[in-house]
């Protein structure tokens, strides 16, 4: 037996009739925010260069994973097999260059080709604009990024009414960013909701600008 076998066996046990209560009474609704947790202190290790660290939290954020595909048999949703085999078939279809005929010259292609290929996957009936792709449940500092880089690859310029600190190092940009956190603190401002709050009217208009550059 593979140490994943091994893994889906203890999962059945767990989740059996005699197994454990806690677990029997989680839903994929009630773990749901897991794998975010897990990927956090994934991330931190990471940042850590502590091997043995890595290793667990890895293993963490697998356990997560894994918790929620057995509930997602246990639900009737799908099985895991149905899920790997998904997966398998889009790693194959997004790597035409691996095993197919296409060809591409660097990673920044690859990513031109795994994008097309993506949009092509979901349809013009399903995502409307390049953000659609962007889960909502991202950190909004951690999604503010992303959507200002779809933005920019699309010709659009987000509107940015505060001249940001010279020279652009990373060091001077992480100081102006702590600095406004201490205000937001000093003025009770919720700053993860503000810049939510932001987000939208952006993503708004550039909502509209592609609707008019269509």
């Amino acid at each position: 037996m593979s140490s994943f076998e091994e893994i889906a066996v203890i999962f059945d046990r767990l989740l059996s009739d005699d197994g454990c209560p806690w677990d029997k009474e989680q839903t994929m609704k009630s773990i749901r925010s897991a794998p975010i947790e897990e990927g956090c202190e994934l991330k931190e290790a990471i940042e850590s260069e502590d091997n043995f660290l890595i290793q667990e939290e890895l293993g963490d954020l697998f356990l997560s994973a894994i918790f929620l595909a057995k509930l997602a048999e246990k639900e009737k949703r799908f099985s895991i097999s149905e899920m790997f085999q998904m997966l398998s078939d889009k790693l194959i279809r997004r790597h035409p260059h691996v095993f197919g005929e296409a060809q591409v010259k660097d990673s920044h292609a690859v990513k031109e080709q795994w994008e097309s290929i993506k949009k092509k996957e979901k349809g013009k009936e399903m995502r409307q604009s390049v953000l659609d792709s962007l889960p909502k449940g991202l950190f909004a500092v951690h999604r503010a990024q992303k959507v200002i880089s779809k933005m920019r690859k699309a010709g659009y310029t987000p509107n940015q009414e505060v001249n940001p600190p010279k020279p652009y190092q990373e060091e001077a940009l992480a100081d102006a960013l702590f600095s406004l956190m201490i205000q937001a603190e000093q003025e009770h401002v919720d700053l993860e909701h503000a810049l939510s709050l932001k987000l939208q009217k952006e993503e708004d208009a550039f909502r509209a600008f592609e609707k008019n550059a269509l």
